[in-house]
């Protein structure tokens, strides 16, 4: 019988890929998408919620902290939640998702991400806010600004409805 559990991180890495949106970009894009990459891997090979979600009050219960702080696996079951609704790994093997870097120059903060469940797509608004958080080095295992950010809309993203 096929198991729909994540059983280890590569399961959902494997699947991701990171892509350029397919108007002219910038040349800086493909470094920024590259830097991208990077940080959101580490983010979703950590643990439980960033200290920030915690100081701010943020969690909804010491159980849920608990089980999130045990599991290895919560930072990505919360993107399949994102991107697929479903926190199970996808029945097909061939299913990918999309991230699109797609460059905006205008913007007063970081454009939230927007997920597309239907073709498990996720738009990446890239300006100079967004560049700020992704530039910062993280330090050792602490959260950074860039995964505090990534987190937030994850944790909430399985309460909104989503959209094409």
């Amino acid at each position: 019988m096929y198991c729909r559990q994540i059983q280890s991180a590569d399961e959902v890495l494997s699947h991701l890929r990171f892509q350029c949106a397919a108007a002219a970009p910038p040349p800086q894009v493909e470094q920024m998408r590259q830097l991208f990459e990077l940080r959101f891997t580490r983010y979703l090979t950590g643990v439980g919620h960033p200290q920030y979600f915690h100081d701010q009050g943020l969690v909804s219960s010491l159980e849920e902290n608990a089980a999130a702080h045990t599991s290895p696996f919560f930072r990505l079951q919360l993107l399949l939640v994102a991107a697929l609704e479903s926190s199970s790994l996808p029945v097909n093997d061939n299913c990918q998702t999309e991230l699109v870097l797609i460059s905006q120059q205008v913007a007063e903060n970081p454009e939230p991400l927007h997920f597309h469940t239907c073709t498990g797509g996720v738009d990446v608004r890239i300006n100079a806010k967004f560049l700020d958080l992704l530039i910062k080095s993280p330090q050792g295992e602490a959260a950074s600004e860039f995964d505090t950010w990534v987190h937030a809309q994850l944790y909430k993203a399985d309460s909104t409805y989503n959209r094409i």
